[in-house]
């Protein structure tokens, strides 16, 4: 086996650097910010308090982080840290959006770091008796902070009809691979494939024939999920 040279070694010194650094750097930029709000407890009472929601560079919130616990304090300055189990929806404000945080038991086994929790905290996106739709995100690492707006598409299996997540609360997420999952009524969660989005997702709807074949012929990156699950609760309601 020949040594490994000089040159290369140094080069995968600096990268290790370099990641180290950027880690340091993103770490010095997340801060915990106050910010006023609610959640539903599991007997159904609404409790006003002050969340502190890790901030990353002012802009971004560190949904991975909230997915599985919010810390928050109370108005006579008691200091909680809310779980799936404990809170049944977590409500707050954050650049003109508000944030609704869902507890659902977590059936399809999503893992948003590196483990896998009974319940999660889903973002919720919409809300009807007949259809919900919310955004799961799951951790990258510090490879990956520019996962705003990130496609369906895959380099491995191209596909003509691809995905732009432009749901604005997409947006103010700090990393992370995001994910769209639905539920009709109270069933079960379902979660499209990355490279058959379309499909899966039509195959889901083919109760309404109309938005199940809209699936299929139209070129999604012009549409947000939000009009299509509109179109799907106009169709069947």
């Amino acid at each position: 086996m020949e040594p490994i040279s000089r040159d290369l070694s140094h080069t995968h010194f600096n990268n290790r650097l370099k990641s180290i650094l950027l880690l340091l750097f993103v770490c010095n930029q997340i801060s915990a910010k106050s910010i006023p709000g609610y959640f539903i407890n599991n007997a159904g009472e609404s409790l006003n308090v002050d969340f502190k929601i890790p901030i990353v560079d002012k802009y971004y919130i560190d949904f991975i982080k909230i997915q599985q616990n919010i810390k928050c304090e109370t108005a006579n300055g008691e200091k909680l840290k809310l779980t799936p189990e404990d809170a049944k929806k977590v409500v707050f404000d954050f650049r003109d959006q508000t944030i609704v945080l869902v507890s659902m038991a977590n059936t399809l086994k999503l893992k948003a770091i590196n483990s896998v929790k009974e319940s999660i905290f889903l973002v919720q996106l919409s809300d009807s008796p007949i259809i919900n739709s919310y955004l799961f995100f799951k951790g990258t690492g510090t490879s990956n902070l520019a996962a705003h707006g990130e496609s369906f598409s895959s380099k491995k299996a191209p596909r003509r009809n691809v995905l732009k997540i432009t749901e604005p609360v997409a947006k103010i997420n700090f990393e992370g691979n995001t994910k769209y999952i639905f539920q009709k009524a109270n069933g079960e969660l379902f979660m499209p494939t990355k490279q058959t989005f379309d499909t899966d997702l039509a195959e889901f709807m083919k109760d309404c024939p109309e938005v199940s074949q809209f699936l299929k012929d139209v070129n999604l990156k012009k549409y947000q999920v939000s009009e299509i699950v509109a179109r799907y609760v106009g169709c069947v309601e």
